[in-house]
């Protein structure tokens, strides 16, 4: 998906990737707990889940230059189809490990990333296919909007 560095629709898939992962980790939490989830949930959670939703969303908006990369390697765009989501997800994975263990939610060890695999990859999975179907609704309306300019500049319709 490529966005503009700056601008109003880099800030619209900002917000929209954190709500949807933010939404999504504390729904998930909720349905966990009574599964015996050690998790707990006070008013200093929800704002360092916040937190850690929010530099997700600011990592995966800067992933896109990285992603820029990858095309230049000439990877088939099959590959790239599965590889990108694969790195993302890498990505927050490394993320929510790092943040969780510095806001102390658990400690740095193998247990702790297997035991987060269950909350990150279906939250990652719903936030992405949101923010991709966000971009693509974005993306079609640009172009009718386009469309319609053109119509009007040249006075034809297609």
């Amino acid at each position: 998906m490529k966005r503009k560095l700056f601008g109003k629709g880099r800030l619209k898939s900002f917000w929209t990737m954190c709500a949807t992962s933010f939404t999504g980790v504390v729904l998930l939490m909720a349905i966990l707990k009574p599964l015996g989830w050690e998790g707990y949930m006070t008013p200093l959670t929800v704002w360092q889940l916040f937190g850690m939703c929010a530099t997700i969303s600011a990592a995966m908006l800067l992933w896109d230059y990285p992603e820029g990369w990858l095309e230049r390697l000439n990877f088939s765009p099959n590959a790239l189809l599965f590889l990108n989501p694969l790195l993302r997800c890498a990505v927050v994975c490394l993320i929510v490990l790092f943040e969780g263990v510095l806001f102390g939610f658990y400690p740095l060890s193998w247990e702790s990333v297997i035991g987060l695999l269950p909350v990150v990859v279906p939250v990652f999975a719903v936030t992405y296919a949101v923010t991709a179907v966000n971009f693509h609704w974005a993306k079609k309306n640009a172009e009718e909007i386009n469309r319609k300019i053109m119509e009007k500049k040249t006075g034809k319709r297609e």
